[in-house]
């Protein structure tokens, strides 16, 4: 079972994490970037999650409400596969570690300051996306408070090494 998580987890975090992302969109040039234009405190590490540096048929994607969906996909399964004990230690697990780490605290970063990306959602003009934004359909409707409550007093203490 590790395996197979430790392979999505690698694609999902796998990234150097970047305040800005450029591309094109539609053949129009674009950069997704923090709202406030500040520097994410993981700058140049590894972890980054994929959804802010993608790509789909129209060109660049970078947008952290898919960001934060793909987090809560695998906030889940690593926080059961701890309760089941069924999570193990090795290499594999460490690397894991290290990576969410990383890429969680640059995604809670990118939501508390805002992120305007690229997405099919915004019709390919920069969209806001924040803890609360957007509204009806964002990180707050889709359990945000819970995500990050379980990541920072759970599972990230969790993070030991072997």
């Amino acid at each position: 079972m590790i395996g197979i998580y430790g392979a999505l987890a690698t694609f999902t975090w796998g990234q150097p994490v970047t305040s800005k992302v450029s591309g094109a969109s539609h053949g129009v040039p674009v950069t997704a970037h923090i709202d406030d234009n500040t520097t994410s405190p993981f700058e140049g590490q590894k972890g980054m999650e994929h959804e802010f540096n993608s790509t789909d048929s129209t060109g660049l994607r970078s947008d952290a409400l898919y960001a934060y969906e793909g987090f809560m996909n695998s906030l889940t399964t690593r926080t059961t596969m701890f309760a089941l004990r069924d999570w193990g230690c090795g290499a594999t697990q460490t690397s894991i570690m290290n990576l969410e780490s990383v890429g969680v605290g640059d995604l809670l970063y990118k939501l508390q300051h805002g992120y305007a990306g690229v997405s099919t959602r915004g019709k390919r003009a920069l969209s806001l996306v924040n803890e609360t934004t957007p509204a009806s359909d964002g990180p707050t409707a889709k359990g945000y408070e819970f995500d990050k409550d379980n990541w920072l007093n759970y599972t990230s203490k969790l993070n030991t090494p072997c």
